[in-house]
């Protein structure tokens, strides 16, 4: 565990899907002086008034310019970048963030949770020579998806660290039943697919197909799906094609309120279904005490105790997931609260601020 003694500034810059946000808002909450900073003009969902309505009015959440565009103005802004993460003892960089940390004479880590590290790996651009440049000069590489391991080996990495996102388990909790979704509970078994339509990554497809031979066997089932993602229209034709119309509900990308809402009124949750690895969404879900459905594998080494998905590795295992799952609302009982005590163990704002600070502690000494 970490020294309670442990007094450094730390800085998270750069933001993606407000992981960034998540790790400030345990470490603050456990005493220490963490700062967010990241790029103004990012994704909506990697702004962390998406996650939390009045960050901006925090000192500790500090927008920067964007740190991509015109080279005349991108020179001047990385100059300002640089100049403020050199008043931080301690960096952690997300996505691009490499690029301006690793010029700030301050120790840092980079935390690769998607595309950036494969960008990294290239290394064919200016700006991709910069980021792989930034990951290899880094103390430390953490990372938090199984399958980036491959791409991990390309790179000359100081120290590798396998980690967990924090997720806030006060805010992600059980509880009632949202009344705006209420009409939704007509259906005895109530599913819930948060994640955005992309057939390549996430597997959209697969779920469709599954979900249609599920209902063949029990037809009491509803699909609440999320009207987002590059393969948005596929999805929809493909519904159609299937004759999925009266068993699913589309609804528009929620606020995190609303989505909280939706986890609490679902039974059970389904992700992705190709890449066999988990995010946010299904920790979200899991400690919202509710049963996750996904493609899982390569967490071997990572745990020691077994972890509460229902994997489900093809289309086949995905329909055999949701009939059992339908008809037996115990079972879903049961994984509820393994998934709620699991989610608390090992991604609650205490536990990973406990494993991030002896990191730092580790690396600072």
């Amino acid at each position: 565990m970490h020294s309670p003694h442990l007094r450094v500034r730390i800085a998270h810059f750069n933001n993606v899907a407000n992981m960034a946000f998540n790790y400030v808002l345990a470490l603050r909450r456990h005493g220490q002086d963490a700062t967010l900073i990241f790029e103004r003009d990012t994704h909506e969902f990697s702004r962390p008034e998406w996650e939390s309505p009045n960050a901006l009015r925090e000192r500790w959440v500090k927008p920067i310019q964007t740190l991509s565009g015109k080279a005349g103005l991108v020179g001047l802004r990385s100059a300002s970048a640089i100049l403020e993460l050199s008043n931080y003892d301690f960096i952690s960089a997300w996505d691009t963030g490499p690029i301006w940390a690793q010029w700030a004479g301050k120790p840092y880590v980079v935390h690769s949770a998607g595309g950036d590290l494969f960008a990294a790996v290239e290394g064919r651009t200016p700006r991709q020579w910069l980021l792989r440049r930034g990951y290899e000069h880094a103390k430390c590489l953490v990372y938090y998806l199984p399958y980036q391991k491959n791409a991990i080996g390309r790179l000359r990495t100081r120290r590798l660290a396998f980690a967990r996102l924090p997720i806030d388990e006060d805010r992600y909790s059980p509880g009632p039943e949202s009344g705006q979704f209420s009409d939704l509970r007509h259906w005895e078994t109530l599913l819930f697919c948060p994640s955005r339509h992309n057939w390549q990554l996430k597997g959209t497809d697969v779920m469709l197909r599954a979900y249609a031979d599920a209902l063949r066997v029990e037809e009491n089932i509803n699909l609440v799906l999320v009207s987002w993602g590059s393969d948005l229209e596929k999805s929809r034709e493909l519904c159609t094609h299937l004759g999925l119309g009266g068993h699913i509900t589309w609804i528009p990308p929620m606020n995190k309120e609303d989505l909280i809402g939706m986890y609490r009124t679902c039974d059970v949750v389904l992700d992705q279904f190709v890449l066999g690895s988990y995010g946010m969404t299904a920790v979200e879900s899991l400690m919202c005490g509710k049963p996750v459905v996904i493609k899982i594998e390569g967490y071997e080494d990572h745990y020691t105790d077994p972890l509460p998905f229902v994997n489900s590795h093809d289309q086949h295992d995905l329909a055999d997931s949701i009939v059992t799952l339908a008809q037996d609302h115990s079972l879903i009982g049961v994984k509820s609260q393994e998934s709620r005590l699991w989610a608390l163990k090992h991604h609650s704002y205490a536990s990973v601020s406990a494993e991030y600070l002896q990191l730092v502690s580790e690396l600072t000494a």
